[in-house]
């Protein structure tokens, strides 16, 4: 069985609540996210623009948004499983997992990348994960400081934008944090396709205006 076949049915069989015995969970747990690293896609794929099933790339990017089965999603889903039982054990997961991959897409694909769900496990790992006083020491600021500078693709500054504006941070993370995004916006060099998807994005102009006016309301 393809590794991604055998990560997403072990993710099954717990989110179903058909593993109940704590140290078989476990080790499906370990099971699944292990076999989602071996997945043949990184990262989701979503079909985009006109003919769409007339190319292999296309239909692959269909099959893809559909299934979710490649790594990112996989062993994101692995994190989610975890973190609300055991928070420290799921930021452990989510620093193991290798960021996504985004290589450079020819402007005349009719696909794109999604990395969000890296970006929504990170979510939940700074929600659970950080003690407050690893927030207060600026230990969760310098973490997500970390994660935006090895940004590579414009596609990676929507989920970031989102998460900025809708996480909880405190002023002084916010200080720290925002200083590294906005760099990383002039500085990310990405291919020109993930650029005109950002760009037609509304939700990244939502999530840069929703983070403008937190910014404004605290005097930042």
């Amino acid at each position: 069985m393809p590794p991604e076949f055998a990560s997403d049915v072990s993710l099954t069989l717990l989110e179903n609540g058909f593993v109940i015995n704590g140290a078989l969970k476990a080790k499906v747990i370990t099971r699944a996210f292990e076999k989602a690293s071996a997945a043949q896609d990184d990262v989701l794929r979503r079909p985009f623009g006109a003919s769409v099933e007339e190319t292999s790339q296309g239909l692959h990017a269909i099959a893809s948004s559909v299934t979710r089965l490649n790594r990112i999603s996989l062993q994101a889903r692995v994190v989610q499983q975890v973190v609300a039982t055991d928070p420290r054990k799921a930021r452990h997961l989510f620093e193991s997992m290798q960021p996504p991959q985004l290589t450079p897409v020819s402007c005349n694909e009719n696909w794109y990348f999604v990395p969000d769900a890296y970006y929504d496990d990170l979510a939940a790992v700074l929600q659970r994960g950080f003690s407050e006083s690893e927030k207060k020491g600026g230990t969760r600021a310098g973490y997500v400081s970390s994660v935006i500078r090895h940004t590579q693709s414009h596609l990676q500054l929507v989920p970031i934008a989102r998460l900025l504006s809708t996480g909880e941070f405190t002023e002084q993370e916010l200080r720290m944090i925002v200083p590294v995004y906005a760099a990383t916006l002039a500085e990310v060099h990405g291919d020109p396709l993930s650029f005109s998807i950002l760009m037609s994005a509304d939700s990244f102009f939502e999530a840069i205006t929703r983070l403008l006016t937190s910014l404004d309301r605290r005097n930042i």
